[in-house]
């Protein structure tokens, strides 16, 4: 899951604008600044075109933490 941890983080970054944010696998997406539901959109859109992958609208409903984006990019790769 490391590696996949580490690009969910740089897609957070990327979308949100802030490279100071620690993200780990048990971090919350409601605990994390400005992570609102449309950045989530636009993050799950930036990890389905870079890693070629279609996210069930239920699984991303589901989504809470970090690990969870992290091991449902896993599940699809």
């Amino acid at each position: 899951m490391t590696d996949y941890l580490s690009a969910v983080q740089n897609v957070f970054y990327d979308v949100l604008g802030e490279q100071d944010l620690e993200l780990t696998p048990e971090t919350l997406l409601k605990d994390i600044p400005h992570c609102d539901s449309v950045a989530l959109i636009q993050i799950v859109l930036m990890i389905e075109n870079q890693w070629g992958i279609n996210f069930e609208t239920d699984e991303v409903a589901e989504l809470r933490s970090i690990g969870q984006i992290a091991n449902l990019i896993e599940k699809y790769t």
